[in-house]
């Protein structure tokens, strides 16, 4: 008889089709250019000396001043410093009227334009509000004063001291600070650790602050202000204007 045919072989298993590799990842999307740095609610940059932030001082006149005086001399507080508080007066020269320290005292809103300052302590002084417009301020320190809102347009001041001093919303516009260089001292004025937010430094003059660490210049008006020889380290810039300013040998480190 004829041989039975082979078996037919098994059939192949199906072929899956190879697998399909996943879509490249999408780009990510281009990220938002970076917002303007918030700017403090009901402040103009560089305003400066503000009726609002001084509507709740009343201005010290002569009368108050002299009523002031009386009133720590019955408190017993010293007949010196009572003194010199009725010596604060429109150009008074108060180191020559024999004050050689206001510090820790209440001068808000004082009328001392165009005094002389040179020399006198001013340590914790509270100047809030005050009219220092035309001041000398030569030797003056006045680590931990308070000047917020303060008029200080055209102050000239040498080798002063405002360390840790909040000069908010101050106007200096036209002001001319100086630092000097001692060989045995070092450099003879500070900024450091002062508070610059929002003040008016419009065509001041900023000149050898060689060592001034973490001055907050936030929303401070620089419009033509010369910046010479100064070394600003870690300095806050958010919102500074600096239109048309000059820094002449100057360095802004960190």
């Amino acid at each position: 008889p004829p041989a039975p045919p082979p078996p037919s072989p098994p059939p192949l298993p199906p072929r899956s089709p190879p697998p399909l590799s996943p879509p490249p990842p999408s780009p990510p999307p281009p990220s938002p250019p970076p917002s303007p740095p918030e700017q403090p609610r009901g402040m103009s940059i560089g305003s400066g000396l503000s009726t609002h932030h001084c509507s709740g001082i009343r201005l010290l006149d002569a009368d108050a001043i002299h009523a002031a005086a009386a009133r720590r001399q019955a408190l017993g507080i010293a007949i010196g410093k009572a003194a010199c508080m009725q010596a604060l007066r429109p150009g008074s020269k108060v180191l020559a009227a024999g004050c050689p320290s206001l510090a820790h005292l209440d001068l808000r809103g004082a009328n001392l334009s165009h005094a002389t300052l040179d020399g006198v302590d001013l340590t914790g002084t509270m100047l809030d509000c005050a009219q220092l417009e035309g001041a000398t301020l030569h030797n003056t320190h006045a680590e931990g004063a308070s000047f917020t809102g303060a008029n200080m347009a055209g102050v000239r001041a040498t080798d002063f001291t405002f360390e840790r001093a909040d000069l908010t919303f101050v106007d200096l516009s036209r002001a001319e600070l100086r630092a000097s260089v001692n060989p045995t001292v070092a450099v003879i004025g500070h900024l450091s650790r002062a508070n610059l937010t929002g003040a008016s430094l419009a065509d001041a003059t900023l000149e050898g602050f060689e060592d001034s660490q973490d001055v907050v210049l936030d929303f401070a008006n620089l419009h033509r202000a010369l910046l010479s020889k100064c070394v600003l380290t870690r300095p806050s810039l958010r919102g500074t204007r600096l239109v048309a300013s000059r820094l002449d040998h100057t360095e802004l480190i960190g």
